[in-house]
């Protein structure tokens, strides 16, 4: 008896013990662990131009080829301005002084491109620019591009085949010779390789690292002229530039001792252009030409609208409401409808509306006395 009674003393004192210890537990608010901020990231503490450099290497795999010099570009502008500043470091208030000075040389456009890579690198270092506000585009903008007058036209091809053999104009030529006659690109041609290009049939295939968008990789058929500044600018590459690959350039970059690197493509041919239109006194930009090409393909009434788009990859909605050859027509017919009179209806005569009798015959559930003739109104062939 003496050892039941303990045993069940000592049961409820260790049942009360853990219901006291259960309840303190409960009553004790619990331990909450410090929320630590998230490590800084390396990008952050490095100046602009160092930070926009190493997060453009990263995102390389992942973009256009197209897109990742224009990024290299837009960096390479904004480093001008934020050349000692440390990524961190950038607020606000400094991007809206940068957009003030850079409206004196560019348009909203391009600012906004500039400033959206800059956003994009901020946004890797966890510090997103909250404050930031894009240029508004003005709501009359308009496309600086415009199509050459046959007069210009006539004149710049007469021009560009004569310094087809001039040494320091002859890329320059050739190679807007071929954009005004393909309706390519300057940044399309200047992507081309030798594997790209044929003499026979003549051709060109823009690549997907010259191509500004998917729907602009595209195979294109080349005229009599094209073709003939194509085969030049392919004597030019095998004889001057060396280029013997299949992967070389069609044209190739110039070194500074004025040799050629066959597997890096040229920057460009501004100077020796704007030399030429400076001879021929016509004021356009390298990127008219691809637009003066589409112009022409849709004025003109054999040129299906589908084919064009395949053609030339990309038209703005703008280019073929102005320049295809159905809208055209069509709006030549509308205008000449607003300068006819319409036609004065009192003049009209007219014509007697004849009824027409027709005779049905009953049948015996009829009702006699009942009328059998039916008036049925005049049909459009009475009318006349």
């Amino acid at each position: 008896m003496t050892i039941d009674k303990y045993s069940g003393t000592l049961t409820s004192i260790v049942n009360a013990a853990a219901g006291d210890y259960q309840k303190e537990t409960a009553e004790q608010p619990r331990a909450k662990f410090p929320e630590l901020p998230p490590p800084a990231h390396p990008l952050g503490s490095m100046p602009f131009p160092e930070a926009a450099k190493a997060w453009l290497l990263t995102r390389r795999d992942h973009i256009a080829p197209r897109t990742y010099l224009d990024y290299d570009r837009h960096i390479d502008t904004l480093s001008r301005f934020f050349r000692r500043t440390v990524l961190n470091d950038i607020t606000g208030d400094m991007l809206r002084e940068y957009q003030r000075r850079r409206r004196q040389t560019a348009g909203p456009g391009m600012i906004n491109k500039e400033c959206g890579v800059l956003r994009m690198v901020r946004d890797r270092v966890r510090l997103p620019l909250t404050d930031y506000q894009p240029l508004p585009l003005p709501k009359d903008y308009e496309s600086p591009g415009r199509a050459l007058t046959d007069a210009e036209e006539a004149k710049l091809e007469r021009i560009f085949k004569a310094a087809a053999d001039h040494p320091q104009w002859k890329t320059a030529a050739l190679a807007t010779l071929l954009s005004m006659k393909c309706g390519a690109g300057p940044g399309e041609i200047l992507s081309l390789s030798l594997k790209d290009v044929g003499l026979n049939p003549p051709y060109i295939s823009i690549p997907r690292r010259g191509a500004k968008r998917i729907s602009r990789e595209r195979h294109l058929e080349l005229n009599e002229t094209a073709a003939w500044a194509l085969e030049r600018l392919i004597k030019r590459a095998v004889d001057e530039c060396k280029c013997t690959q299949p992967e070389h350039y069609l044209i190739p970059r110039r070194n500074l001792d004025h040799s050629y690197d066959p597997t890096q493509p040229a920057q460009g041919y501004r100077s020796g252009l704007a030399e030429l239109l400076a001879i021929a006194e016509v004021k356009v930009r390298r990127y008219d030409f691809r637009h003066h090409a589409v112009s022409r393909a849709l004025s003109n009434p054999l040129v299906p609208l589908e084919a064009a788009k395949a053609y030339f990859g990309w038209m703005s909605p703008k280019m073929v409401q102005r320049y295809y050859h159905v809208n055209q027509a069509a709006m030549r017919v509308v205008a000449a409808a607003l300068d006819e009179k319409p036609p004065d209806p009192a003049k009209q005569s007219k014509a007697k509306r004849k009824a027409t009798v027709v005779e049905i015959v009953t049948r015996p559930a009829i009702v006699a006395g009942r009328s059998t003739r039916l008036c049925l109104p005049p049909s459009p062939e009475e009318d006349q």
